[in-house]
């Protein structure tokens, strides 16, 4: 077996082994807190077992929990980037950094618009009222075939380049477009902490998404190793 081969194998081994043990943790806390029951009965099924021609379901829960929520996001957030402390007495730095901070800031504050920061914050808020809210910031590019890939990389002066190691540089296989900022909400079933995680990031060894997609997705997956 290649030695990469064994590689991969082991690290799937090791990583099942973890997300297994996570998973259990994260059963017997949902078990204690009843969240299937609560989703349940935010979703209006809260009839105990009445006949249905008997019951009619007047869903306090989610009205309370849609009320709540203007208060607890009421509006956008602003973002502002000032300099904080300076290690230049020169003046001119000081305003080229707050010029850059200015940029920044102008920057965080589109990106916020643009990307519908405060809709997906009221969904995460929302899934934090029965389980726990998680918002994903990420840099996301699709990639495409390049026309030249495999080729050597010339200068210049047409002399070949070459890597740390004297060997040819070629063009890679792909190359990134539509090269953007990404906000998602992620649902909480879809997220998982080491078993050991507490409540403050520095207690997390590890975090896990679980993102679903179909054998055809992934044989066009350029992202997947299909050694």
């Amino acid at each position: 077996m290649p030695k990469y081969r064994r590689e991969l194998l082991d690290a799937q081994e090791t990583w099942e082994w973890k997300i297994g043990r996570a998973k259990k943790v994260r059963k017997n806390w949902k078990e204690l807190f009843r969240i299937e029951m609560i989703k349940n009965m935010l979703d209006g099924k809260q009839n105990p077992g009445y006949p249905a021609n008997e019951w009619i379901t007047i869903n306090k829960m989610y009205s309370h929990m849609k009320a709540q929520l203007p208060a607890l996001y009421a509006v956008d957030p602003y973002f502002y980037v000032k300099l904080s402390r300076s290690f230049s007495p020169n003046p001119m730095d000081i305003v080229l950094w707050e010029k850059r901070g200015k940029i920044r800031q102008n920057a965080l504050n589109y990106y916020k618009t643009e990307l519908k920061l405060k809709e997906k914050a009221r969904l995460a808020i929302y899934d934090g009222h029965y389980s726990y809210g998680v918002i994903k910031t990420h840099y996301y590019a699709d990639l495409k075939e390049h026309p030249n890939a495999g080729e050597q990389i010339n200068g210049d002066d047409d002399i070949p380049l070459v890597d740390d190691s004297g060997g040819p540089l070629t063009y890679p296989d792909y190359i990134p477009t539509n090269e953007r900022y990404v906000i998602d909400r992620i649902h909480p079933d879809d997220f998982l902490w080491d078993e050991d995680a507490g409540p403050l990031e520095d207690s997390w060894s590890w975090v896990a998404q679980r993102i679903k997609e179909t054998y055809g997705e992934i044989k066009k997956n350029t992202k997947f190793d299909r050694r």
